[in-house]
């Protein structure tokens, strides 16, 4: 396992909800980091050490920055995002005290300080700024492009969390009047914090690929499906789009950038952040914690991107194994419980020396390639094994397999079609259902 990294500075907006990408991504992080936050309202988590601040005004961003390698800007000052609707004075003027400001008096103690990658969290759009929110947002970036700290800035698609805020204060009119042709692409922010993680263990990359969520929905279409969710039906009056509105809505989506997984449907019907995590059909999320209770002990277990390892202690490694014909390798011990091969590490063995080995000795099978999906984390809580951590490898690996010889414990072995695999794993009671589920789709199965 790499030592946790010297990360000790990244800055959140004060006015963000709980489930906005800062909060995600601190809880990524932390893990395998020493965090430091800037905010105005400090939080009680001992895991991270808190900077009262504000970018506003230039409080505490000395101390926030000082011995800092990166230094994650994603704080923002949106009136209409923080009252959750829209007044006329914000169709020509937005305060620039956090987004151009604060931005500056940061890029000047990063360069002060030595930090080595400055990443700055835009909106998609702002590369042809309308209006004067995006035209801030453009100004900053300008700032991060001419600032002299090794730099990056990933841009995002709306939030789901800003979305339903805003919904839910129009819903108190009797009826709604909305242009219901534009086009929207709603991001969910933890999908988005994973992809943050990712940029920030790559590197300064300049400008990063757009990030968007996995569908393009015309906003009739997604309030629709907001007021089936919700029980909240108004009357929708269709409200005709001027071209120029209509291209703006547009430029504001990145149906071509990276793309998450949680779709609007998906994220409506799920439990909010900080909650046990029993949803059987949703892909875990990165560094989301789902109760699961095993052999009589209670664990945590989650998921994390595949740059950065988790703390805990190496546990082996897990393969998507699939054949030369697209078909997926199960094993089992009774067979009737199937599941992917896995297995603990011996001596000094890397993440990738174990998965050979396992899928030799487990499956018959020789890896051919093999890619890197993930970690799985348990954390354990209640039992014998309380405060046992342990980390897996999840890979996919492309096999070729020889003759079935059953070694040890595993006496069967199955070849699925890759959209059968759901079925064999029995994974509408699976404990664990949503990582595999988040496995599969990191491997490309579904």
């Amino acid at each position: 396992m790499p030592e946790p990294s010297d990360w000790r500075c990244r800055r959140r907006t004060p006015s963000w909800s709980r489930v906005a990408p800062g909060r995600e991504l601190v809880a990524l992080l932390k893990p395998a980091h020493r965090v430091r936050v800037l905010a105005r309202s400090p939080q009680p988590d001992p895991e991270v050490q808190w900077i009262k601040g504000d970018l506003g005004t230039g409080l505490g961003i000395p101390e926030a920055v000082a011995g800092a390698r990166v230094v994650l800007h994603a704080a923002t000052l949106s009136p209409a995002a923080r009252r959750g609707y829209f007044l006329p004075a914000d169709l020509w003027r937005s305060p620039p005290e956090v987004d151009v400001g604060g931005t500056r008096r940061l890029l000047d103690e990063a360069g002060r300080a030595g930090v080595a990658h400055f990443v700055y969290v835009s909106i998609v759009g702002a590369g042809r700024p309308r209006g004067p929110y995006l035209r801030l947002k453009h100004a900053a970036e300008e700032l991060v492009h001419s600032g002299g700290v090794p730099w990056s800035i990933v841009r995002a698609t709306q939030f789901h969390w800003l979305l339903d805020r805003m919904l839910g204060k129009a819903a108190r009119l009797p009826a709604l009047a909305l242009p219901t042709t534009l086009t929207t692409q709603p991001a969910d922010a933890r999908d988005f914090a994973a992809y943050l993680l990712e940029c920030v263990a790559a590197g300064p990359g300049e400008q990063r690929p757009d990030f968007g969520g996995p569908e393009v929905l015309a906003l009739g279409d997604l309030v629709g499906q907001w007021q089936q969710v919700r029980g909240r039906t108004r009357p929708i009056l269709k409200v005709p789009v001027p071209s120029r509105v209509a291209r703006t809505a547009a430029e504001m989506t990145c149906p071509e950038g990276r793309r998450g997984t949680v779709t609007w449907s998906q994220w409506l019907r799920t439990p909010p952040a900080g909650g046990s995590l029993h949803r059987e059909s949703v892909a875990a999320r990165p560094g989301e914690s789902l109760a699961v209770h095993v052999n009589g002990q209670d664990w945590l277990a989650s998921w994390h991107p595949p740059l950065l390892p988790p703390n805990g202690t190496p546990h082996g490694a897990e393969g998507v194994c699939v054949t030369g014909d697209g078909e997926l390798v199960l094993i089992s011990q009774d067979g009737e419980r199937w599941s992917f091969p896995a297995g603990r590490p011996e001596g000094s063995e890397t993440w990738e020396d174990t998965l050979r080995r396992e899928m030799r000795e487990e499956a018959c099978a020789t890896v051919l390639r093999a890619r890197l999906l993930g970690f799985s984390r348990g954390a354990c809580v209640a039992g014998p094994e309380k405060g046992l951590v342990l980390v897996r490898s999840v890979w996919r690996a492309e096999v070729e397999l020889g003759p079935w010889e059953p070694r040890f414990e595993i006496r069967h072995r199955r070849v699925v079609a890759a959209a059968q695999v759901m079925q064999h794993l029995t994974i509408t009671t699976h404990p664990s259902a949503p990582i595999i589920r988040r496995t599969l789709h990191e491997a490309g199965i579904t």
